[in-house]
């Protein structure tokens, strides 16, 4: 679980679930109504694995019973800027459709664009709004995802994953309901996320690593290696995470040593979600 400071509160995600608010909203048997692709409903995350004596048997089954929530949620993801991408043209020119325009308020609220780069109600859609958005709505390496949640959740061993879902140690404060931790003072005012599935918990994190100024650096440098042309990996995205806990470079070095040691990219790297999506210009 990160350290908690000033600064790792800062970074934290304060979210709440926001159902009917997301675009392609549901986790569960719905539609997403410019899409039209089905969410999925997976089974409750296990919990039982701080029982699980066989470290590599608790690993694997972690790992099977993560990976096809991350790539769902990833999928989403792609899906969502696959939209963007193709309508580059029509969102310069302002033809959009009242239920397209809709999707696009949408997506600018779940992804947190400032007020000024917000979408108007009518008319073009400003290019610095549409390179914002594509900077946020991209997928995340799995191989990444995994070696936090891994790290942060004690490989799915947490009370916080048991009681909340909590799979990667994201804080809420003020009135958000959460869960609080044993060694927590009277009066203090964070609380550890609780969710109700993996799969909220994913998509939290998620979209905090894509809206959250903390980690502006890692979206930055995930849109420069797509510019270039080069892969984006877990390894190389984990350098934007300093943020994410008070080790700072430690922190970073330690995601990657998970992602090394456990074999995360080559064997668990999530290659549909890119493959659907068209070349950027």
């Amino acid at each position: 679980m990160p350290l908690l400071s000033p600064a790792r509160l800062l970074a934290a995600a304060v979210f709440t679930l926001l159902a009917g608010v997301a675009v392609g909203v549901g986790i569960g048997p719905s539609r997403s109504t410019v899409t039209g692709t089905a969410t999925r409903q997976f089974d409750p995350f296990p919990r039982d694995l701080a029982r699980v004596t066989s470290i590599p048997e608790r690993k694997q089954r972690f790992l099977d019973a993560l990976i096809p929530v991350v790539e769902a949620e990833n999928q989403r993801v792609a899906e969502q800027r696959r939209w963007l991408i193709s309508r580059r043209e029509m969102l310069a020119a302002g033809r959009l459709f009242a239920r397209e325009r809709r999707f696009l308020t949408a997506l600018s609220r779940e992804y947190r664009l400032p007020t000024h780069l917000r979408p108007p109600a009518t008319g073009p859609v400003s290019p610095a709004t549409v390179a914002e958005l594509l900077l946020r709505v991209d997928t995340l390496p799995s191989s990444l995802v995994l070696a936090q949640a891994a790290m942060e959740s004690g490989w799915g061993t947490s009370r916080f994953v048991h009681e909340g879902n909590n799979l990667f140690g994201q804080w809420v404060t003020g009135d958000t309901p959460g869960l609080a931790p044993r060694d927590a003072a009277p009066n203090a005012h964070y609380r550890l996320a609780a969710y109700r599935s993996a799969a909220h918990s994913v998509r939290s994190y998620l979209r905090n690593i894509n809206t959250h100024r903390a980690y502006r650096s890692l979206r930055r440098l995930r849109a420069r290696l797509r510019a270039e042309g080069r892969p984006v990996t877990g390894t190389t995205l984990a350098a934007g995470l300093r943020a994410y806990s008070q080790r700072g470079e430690a922190y970073v070095t330690e995601i990657r040593r998970i992602i090394r040691h456990n074999r995360l990219e080559p064997t668990a790297e999530i290659t549909l979600a890119a493959a659907t999506l068209p070349p950027e210009r």
